[in-house]
């Protein structure tokens, strides 16, 4: 889980937001080290070797009065490690509620997804958040694998990934008709569906970063015995480079189609939409 967490929020703002959050968890979790753990471990401590409370004293006064021992030099190393040991604790807590918090923005965006029948979005036809590919890397016109496909593929991918996310799906036409995955299939060494979700992450990891593919989901559909490969973008914590012939570029979703930004454009989108500095 914790290392799940950090990949998610490798970079820029989200690491930013991600470090608050522990910090503050560590803190409190610090804070309470001093003002429960360490009285109330003292007080057990006490009771199990007296077996009553100290003259005088109830048991709330004898907790404050432990508690205000702690500062004392001579109490000072074991309240560091109380301190240490609550940090820890809150770290714990820090972690969890960093994954709970991205569980809960993942079962949102998918159960929003899934609820669109996809006739409905083929229908529909190709927007800002959705579009079509035909085959992923088959040229259907000079029936050879052609690898600028596989390029328009991560083109589309990362453009949803740097706006507001989207739905790709492969084996449907410009024009809205299902023809399958058969074409694409046949090219891979493990021809069905597990073989193309596989090699679209690995598409995904090798063009996008590993970062990446938390946002990226894959769902098959069943259309007249003809696959259809449905991909659901999220939108990224993090902004997303493509890398092409060796080179970073910066693609965005524009209306029905994904355009490259030059590094101004990208540079000011970038901190738009992050609130980078």
């Amino acid at each position: 889980m914790v290392a799940t967490t950090l990949k998610i929020f490798a970079k820029h703002t989200p690491m930013i937001k991600a470090l608050k959050i522990l910090t503050s968890h560590a803190g409190v979790g610090g804070f309470l080290g001093i003002v429960f753990l360490h009285p109330i471990t003292m007080a057990i401590y006490w009771l199990e070797f007296n077996h009553m409370l100290p003259e005088r004293h109830t048991l709330w006064e004898f907790l404050v009065i432990r508690l205000s021992s702690a500062f004392t030099v001579e109490m000072m190393h074991m309240t560091t490690m109380f301190i240490g040991v609550g940090s820890i604790l809150g770290l714990g807590s820090g972690f969890y509620y960093l994954a709970l918090t991205r569980s809960n923005i993942l079962l949102t965006t998918l159960k929003d997804q899934l609820g669109a029948d996809l006739e409905v979005i083929i229908g529909s036809g190709e927007s800002e958040t959705v579009e079509f590919k035909a085959t992923s890397r088959w040229d259907l016109r000079r029936e050879c694998v052609e690898k600028n496909l596989e390029l328009m593929i991560a083109k589309t991918i990362a453009a949803f990934l740097n706006h507001r996310g989207g739905d790709l799906l492969i084996g449907v036409t410009d024009e809205g008709t299902i023809i399958g995955l058969d074409w694409d299939y046949k090219t891979l060494k493990k021809s069905n569906r597990d073989g193309f979700e596989l090699y679209i992450m690995t598409l995904v990891k090798n063009k996008l970063g590993a970062a990446s593919c938390p946002f990226v989901h894959i769902i098959f559909h069943s259309v007249n015995e003809l696959d259809v490969c449905r991909i659901i973008v999220e939108p990224s914590e993090h902004p997303v480079y493509l890398l092409d012939s060796g080179f970073s570029k910066y693609y965005l979703r524009s209306g029905n189609s994904s355009i490259q930004l030059d590094i101004e454009q990208a540079m000011k989108h970038i901190k738009d939409r992050w609130k980078l500095n």
